[in-house]
């Protein structure tokens, strides 16, 4: 009697530590998964905000040089015949001819291009569940005449949100619009994908 007594009890202790364990092994793979799941909604979110960089980086496309060849052209045109219409006829200065160019640029920029994605919102997915936000694309500086430099540069401002559930990734950029290079102008300065909400 003593030893089927012993024998239970034994047997007991053995299912009380085969279960513990089945429970240790139970959380560790509940932990794996949801960190995996985490990890993978990170990504999905990541790539949002990225995408929104890449949307807003492809609006410096071989069209939009184009155009803005053909307004830099007509730009310089409208100047040469103006001043050279005056009694006695004069030359352009070069810092009136850049500041005009400079402007005419920098409003067709803003007006015809980069407003239309103002808070601009697509999605990645069929669901309409993986959003992506262009805040906002600006041009953030004035890049006056230095004597060196014929045509203007403007540095371009990319701000991104990636939204996923309850996930939010921003992306920063900064291009570089260089109009006195030859090929392709742009230069990105910066790329970063983070936690910090776009800035105005």
């Amino acid at each position: 009697m003593d030893n089927k007594g012993s024998a239970l009890i034994f047997t007991l202790i053995i299912i009380l530590i085969l279960s513990v364990l089945a429970l240790s092994i139970l959380d560790v793979s509940l932990f794996e998964y949801k960190a995996s799941y985490a990890y993978g909604n990170s990504i999905l979110v990541n790539n949002a905000a990225e995408a929104g960089l890449d949307t807003a980086k492809g609006v410096f496309n071989k069209n939009l040089f184009d155009n803005l060849n053909n307004l830099i052209n007509n730009t310089a045109n409208t100047l040469i015949n103006k001043y050279s219409s005056l009694i006695p006829p004069q030359t352009v200065p070069k810092e009136v001819m850049y500041e005009a160019i400079y402007q005419a640029v920098r409003q067709y920029l803003e007006n015809n291009v980069f407003n239309a994605y103002q808070n601009y919102q697509f999605y990645l997915d069929d669901k309409n569940t993986i959003a992506v936000t262009i805040s906002y694309i600006k041009i953030t500086d004035l890049q006056t005449f230095d004597g060196t430099n014929i045509l203007p540069k403007y540095t371009v401002r990319i701000e991104t949100i990636g939204t996923f559930k309850n996930l939010k990734k921003y992306g920063h950029a900064l291009i570089i619009l260089d109009l006195n290079k030859s090929g392709n102008p742009i230069t990105i300065s910066s790329w970063i994908i983070d936690n910090t909400p776009p800035s105005n």
